[in-house]
């Protein structure tokens, strides 16, 4: 939700370092993870894919040490992004929470999710005053019809974000058979579809 929030500012800001925003804050609650856990002298929880992680893991620095195909910068990039998804995952594995903060973070989620949505439809219709005056986007369109972007700056973020508010709604109507759920689901599907871009597949 802050990555979200301050990608419109980087579009005003222009400041290079701040792109990176989102890479910061991920190694920043890392970082505040492990603190904690030497402060209470706990360990960091085992997970099923420990040893899948550090395999891969293993395996990418030890084909960009043997090979040098690309620089170091580029290599360490692509290993912070590889990365990624397993530390979100390593984060809230090592984050002690009730089903009352589940539940929270879930609908924060979503209306963040329906924020974003609704503001690339009407971005569409009066895209002058919601987009370009502001900044945001480009005017990517399909058989006439303005790509969907919202503010997140091109159609590609747009479609990835709604991509897995679809998969998200769905798994929430497959697990609790909630209709509310199927509604969001198929909102979120057609919002991905009318960006117009293979990103979300």
């Amino acid at each position: 939700g802050v990555v979200l929030v301050i990608q419109p500012l980087l579009v005003f800001l222009h400041v290079p370092f701040l792109r990176q925003f989102d890479e910061l804050l991920l190694l920043m609650a890392l970082g505040t993870v492990f603190f904690r856990k030497l402060i209470v002298k706990e360990a960091m929880v085992r997970t099923p894919i420990d040893g899948l992680f550090l395999s891969l893991l293993a395996l990418g620095v030890m084909s960009s040490v043997v090979y040098h195909i690309v620089p170091v910068s580029i290599a360490l990039g692509g290993l912070l992004l590889f990365c990624k998804g397993f530390i979100f995952f390593y984060i809230f594995a090592n984050i002690p929470m009730r089903t009352q903060d589940l539940d929270i973070m879930m609908k924060t989620f979503l209306v963040l999710g329906v924020t974003v949505a609704v503001y690339g439809i009407l971005g569409a219709v009066v895209p002058n005053l919601l987009l370009f005056s502001l900044g945001f986007g480009n005017r990517d369109a399909y058989l006439g019809i303005p790509a969907l972007q919202s503010f997140l700056g091109h159609p590609g973020a747009f479609a990835a974000f709604m991509a897995v508010l679809s998969a998200f709604t769905f798994a929430q109507y497959w697990t609790t058979g909630r209709k509310k759920m199927l509604l969001l689901n198929i909102f979120f599907v057609v919002c991905m579809i009318l960006s117009f871009r293979r990103t979300s597949v």
